[in-house]
């Protein structure tokens, strides 16, 4: 039986590594040969960690999704994005 993944990274004023290391996730995961979303979710950020999060959700539509909540906290995050995960296994 083939796992798949949710990766659910919260992320908060990430603007100078969001992109950077997202694609490298992306390339890690890409050798596993298994389904896989990674789930981003913004919790508070002031910076551009909001349209960076976008644009990598464009750039990489089958496999990156964001979100983003206007408070700080990774609970709150969680809570929000929870019910958007596709995949059973969830690393965070």
């Amino acid at each position: 039986m083939q796992k798949s993944l949710s990766f659910f990274i919260p992320v908060y004023n990430e603007e100078g590594l969001l992109i950077q290391n997202t694609v490298k996730l992306i390339g890690f995961v890409d050798t596993l040969d298994v389904p896989y979303e990674i789930i981003l979710c913004s919790n508070g950020s002031t910076d551009r960690t909001i349209e960076f999060g976008y644009a990598l959700e464009q750039a990489h539509p089958m496999h990156v999704r964001f979100f983003s909540v206007k408070e700080k906290g990774v609970g709150r995050a969680l809570k929000h994005c929870i019910v958007h995960f596709k995949y059973p296994y969830v690393l965070s």
